[in-house]
């Protein structure tokens, strides 16, 4: 009988949006609940309690659950199927999954039980050179970052401009007014290679290529706030690009006009 530990339940930062503390009851009224540490286990029950609820959802709510892995940023959202989870992975829109289905994809696969290497002569010339794990880590990690920024430059594509200018980042009701008012789809044409903007009023962004079957791919996902240079208001990622406001319909980066569809 093993005497190892049994590994220590996952914990998770989670806000809540529109939703109840416990996820059972959704409404505009309930104001944003930001929870610390909370175990796998009651983050299901949350869930459970929130696809429970959509029934009796009211029309003017946008609920999600906001949660943060060790890798990235999670977003459960409402749908008229079921839940759907929403991720850098996921195409857009999100991935229809129940509560139970989303729960499980964060359990943690059993490592498994590494075998013995059987001995190697000692005049085997042709022996590997082991690599340190740190080494492949950190190999790892830039590949990620170099892949993530190239995808972002790709889907936004702008003429790169020599400096950035001086934003003023706006918070609190005005941040949620500018979010609000450019809440919407955008789109630079409709031929394969056109860009699409998705931005919802609590400033999460998504951005996708049309391919040559009209469909979307290629998404990537970035947060936005809104920010002022002098009369010009801006949404500002959080890769730093900027997506001037310049009317309710039309949002501009560095002279690509991306259009309310």
């Amino acid at each position: 009988m093993s005497d190892a530990p049994e590994p220590a339940e996952p914990a998770f930062p989670v806000l809540l949006h529109h939703l109840s503390a416990d996820g059972g009851q959704i409404g505009a009224a309930h104001p944003d609940a930001q929870l610390d540490a909370v175990p796998l286990t009651k983050l299901r029950e949350i869930l459970a309690a929130f696809e429970a609820a959509l029934p009796g959802a009211a029309p003017d709510a946008d609920p999600e659950v906001r949660f943060k892995t060790a890798r990235e940023m999670l977003i459960v959202r409402a749908a008229e199927d079921s839940l759907r989870l929403i991720s850098w992975e996921s195409p857009l829109g999100g991935s229809p999954m129940t509560a139970a289905q989303i729960c499980d994809s964060l359990v943690r696969p059993v490592t498994p039980v590494r075998k013995a290497r059987p001995e190697k002569a000692e005049d085997d010339e042709a022996a590997a050179t082991v690599v340190p794990g740190w080494v492949k880590a950190a190999l790892l990690l830039a590949v990620i970052l170099g892949l993530n920024a190239w995808t972002v430059w790709r889907l936004a594509r702008p003429e790169a401009p020599e400096f950035l200018p001086a934003y003023e980042m706006l918070s609190g009701a005005d941040n949620a007014r500018v979010l609000s008012r450019a809440a919407g789809d955008y789109e630079t044409g409709r031929k394969a290679g056109d860009r699409v903007l998705f931005l919802s009023s609590n400033g999460y962004l998504r951005l996708g290529v049309y391919d040559a079957n009209d469909q979307i791919s290629e998404a990537a996902v970035q947060y936005a706030r809104a920010a002022r240079n002098g009369e010009r208001t801006y949404l500002v990622t959080n890769e730093n690009i900027p997506f001037e406001v310049r009317d309710d319909n039309t949002l501009v980066l560095f002279g690509t006009v991306y259009r309310r569809r």
